[in-house]
This record gives structure tokens, sequence and C-alpha cells, in this order.
């Protein structure tokens, strides 16, 4: 399982979904619930006993069976009816979803990271200005202008996502203006001492 450094991924495991188990009426009934396929390319299928207030799940795996009690709540929904949640089976926490590594449990539980917490500011941004492009339905070209609302989204949201794009766009030009800083981890080029000499400011150099 791809992780950076000890810490997995949450972009590596397979997720567990009370939408899902929901969508397929297992949350009160039994049947099998095929989990969607990660990026490791695990693809499992979950068998469901759904009670109401908690699920038995079953999961065959190369490991073995693994067989988990994962608690139910319900709370209303702001348009009606009502919204299930997961339980973490070890620390209790609420939540949408649940990911697989050996067992479920939440992220937290497992130790996972985000892809995002490794990137750099500029990284970070430049995927939010591609993200915004996205909402609105234009090309991926970051420095082309901007469409007219799409089909679908209001004016008001289209000038908030014009407002924050203009910002996060002139905080990542200046920041491509930045050099970057020289990482301790990067990889040294060996050069022999005769070849080196020392610049004003201290730093080594041709």
């Amino acid at each position: 399982m791809p992780m950076r450094g000890s810490r997995r991924l949450v972009e590596s495991c397979t997720p567990f979904k009370i939408k899902d188990v929901v969508a397929a009426g297992l949350h009160d009934g039994s049947g099998a619930l095929c989990l969607e396929k990660g990026p490791a390319g695990l693809d499992f299928s979950v068998v469901i006993e759904g009670h109401g207030t908690y699920l038995d799940l079953t999961l065959y795996t190369g490991w073995g069976d693994e067989r988990q009690r994962i608690e139910l709540s319900k709370t209303p929904a702001h348009f009606g009816g009502s919204r299930y949640w997961l339980h973490c089976p070890r620390c209790s926490a609420r939540g949408a979803v649940l990911y697989l590594v050996k067992s479920f449990a939440c992220r937290k539980c497992h130790e996972l990271r985000y892809t995002a917490q490794f990137e750099s500011p500029r990284e970070r941004m430049r995927r939010r200005l591609l993200k915004i492009r996205e909402l609105i339905g234009s090309d991926l070209v970051i420095e082309n202008p901007l469409n007219p609302p799409p089909k679908g989204m209001s004016v008001r949201k289209w000038e908030r996502l014009l407002d924050e794009y203009e910002e996060v766009l002139e905080a990542y030009r200046r920041e491509l203006r930045q050099t970057r800083a020289w990482r301790n981890d990067a990889p040294s080029t060996r050069r022999s001492p005769a070849n080196q000499a020392v610049h004003p400011e201290g730093r080594m150099g041709p």
C-alpha cells in the first residue's frame, strides 16, 4: 500500500461509505456490497447484515475472514427525512466513511493522511485554481478567462468563486516569483572540493 514515510494515505485505502449501504438498502437488510476499487487495485465485497442500529460485516480477504460490528446512528436531515452515520469500532467517532486497513476504522484511528498534506503551498494553490475552473466549466489553463455561470449555478456562487479565483491566482503568481528554498533532504551533487568556491554570502557554488 503506498505510503509517505510511515504514514498511509487516505487515497490508497478502500473506503466504506454509509451512503452506499443505505442506497443498497442494507442498513436494515442483508446482502453483499462491492466496495469501490482503490488506487492499490483492491476490490472487495463485504457481506452485510443490517439491523437498523448496527451492521454485522463479514469480509473475505487474503489475510483471513474479518468480522466486525459497526454501530449506526441517525439524525434528522435538513430537508426532511433522516441521515445515517457510521461509528468507528475503535473510537466510536461518528462519520460518513470508514477505511479498510486490514479492518474498518476511521481515518484518525488508522493514522491516515491526505496527499494534499504533503503538497507545497504552490501545489496547493494550483490544485485549487484548477478545481475552481472545473466547477465553472472552464478549460484547465490557469491564465485563461473563466466562463460565465454554468447551467444550475447561481450568479452569487459564480461571483464568489471568481473572487476566490482572483485572490488565489494573485498569491500563486507571487509564489511563482519566489525562489524555492533548498530542501535539507534533497539529494546533494557530489563534487570535488577543489572545484567548489565560496560565495560572499557563504554558500557553496561554482
